[in-house]
């Protein structure tokens, strides 16, 4: 099975035919179901935890938090990830420690970071702008991660790896783009709590891994997304959690 495209299709017992419009990652890929001859069902992803992973995770962030399991329970905590394999796509450190400092004194929550191997200086670079630092889940086994993530009552990350777990483990998530096209890569519904914000400017989509843009151009996509917009997106979920809201 394989793509029907020019000089290539050929090979393939199975085509899987593109008609080239945009749609999201999971509708490209339901296209080879069809192929095969199966009709897909469902469009959500996830990813299943056991009960022991999830009473594991939730363990496991209450202990950093430094509270009880029962308080947790009741207890707002906002995961962010900072970090992501380019440049181009990293909101702005001072920005994300302005919104983690809020959450904590505005909004009553609890934040935690997540950062993979190579996220050190990201998260470095957000602390630097703390008044007090806050605790860095960092560099856990992917299920240990999605255990913690799952335990959060909103996750806000770049377009990056994690932000794909946590709405797999049912955490409503707060997607933070730039460079990136969020009608592809962002695949879920805003009726289970999702969000993906960006500002538009001339250069979408550029696909870059860094930015080219000169002078006051330079990551202008992430400077017009301002910390009170995201900010309001993310209380507004932990005000679902609290049930002030409907949901």
């Amino acid at each position: 099975m394989g793509p029907d495209r020019k000089g290539r299709g050929r090979a393939y017992t199975n085509r899987v035919h593109d008609d080239g419009k945009t749609r999201t990652a999971v509708e490209y890929h339901n296209q080879a179901l069809r192929a095969a001859g199966i009709e897909p069902t469902a469009t959500r992803t996830e990813i299943v935890l056991t009960k022991s992973e999830r009473d594991a995770g939730h363990a496991r962030l209450a202990l950093t938090l430094g509270i009880t399991s029962e308080r947790l329970a009741s207890t707002p905590v906002v995961g962010i990830h900072p970090g992501a394999s380019w440049p181009a796509k990293k909101w702005l450190p001072d920005r994300y420690a302005t919104l983690a400092d809020r959450l904590r004194n505005e909004a009553g929550a609890a934040v935690v970071f997540t950062a993979g191997p190579n996220d050190k200086d990201a998260v470095a670079a957000v602390q630097s702008f703390l008044p007090h630092p806050i605790p860095v889940f960092s560099s856990l086994p992917l299920r240990d991660l999605a255990s913690v993530i799952a335990s959060c009552t909103v996750y806000v990350s770049n377009d990056a790896g994690p932000m794909h777990i946590a709405p797999a483990v049912g955490t409503p998530t707060v997607g933070i783009f730039g460079p990136g096209e969020e009608q592809i890569w962002f695949p879920y519904g805003h009726g289970d709590g999702h969000r993906a914000l960006r500002n538009d400017v001339p250069c979408h989509p550029c696909h870059l891994d860094f930015c080219n843009r000169p002078g006051e151009g330079y990551m202008e996509c992430m400077k017009l997304l301002t910390v009170d917009e995201v900010f309001g997106v993310v209380v507004r979920r932990i005000e679902r959690f609290r049930g002030t809201v409907p949901h």
